[in-house]
């Protein structure tokens, strides 16, 4: 778990809904740099509080906007890996950010 990727969805990223609820289970399970991630379905899923259905279209659409990259059998026995990429700027309030 790594409290610095989580505080950087938060404070970075603009995604709303099911992306935002994606990201933060993702930086959850990531390293402090957002890396490293095992793409699990079922598990990530429960932890977004999403269906796996609605998973894989949240993680499609972050795919497309380059928030997450995938490593293809880089992980354990083969698996995939995730890595979340974080915007440079942390959000104004005018986007959405924390007051």
């Amino acid at each position: 778990m790594s409290l610095q990727a989580m505080v950087n969805v938060m404070e970075r990223c603009p995604e709303k809904g099911d992306e935002f609820l994606l990201l933060l289970a993702l930086a959850n399970r990531a390293d402090e740099d957002g890396r490293n991630v095992a793409w699990e379905p079922a598990p990530l899923a429960l932890a977004a509080r999403l269906s796996e259905r609605a998973l894989e279209r949240a993680a499609q659409k972050l795919l497309k906007k380059g928030r997450v990259s995938l490593e293809r059998g880089a992980g354990p026995q083969g698996g995939d890996l995730l890595h979340l990429h974080f915007p440079d700027q942390a959000l104004a309030l005018s986007d959405g950010g924390a007051q």
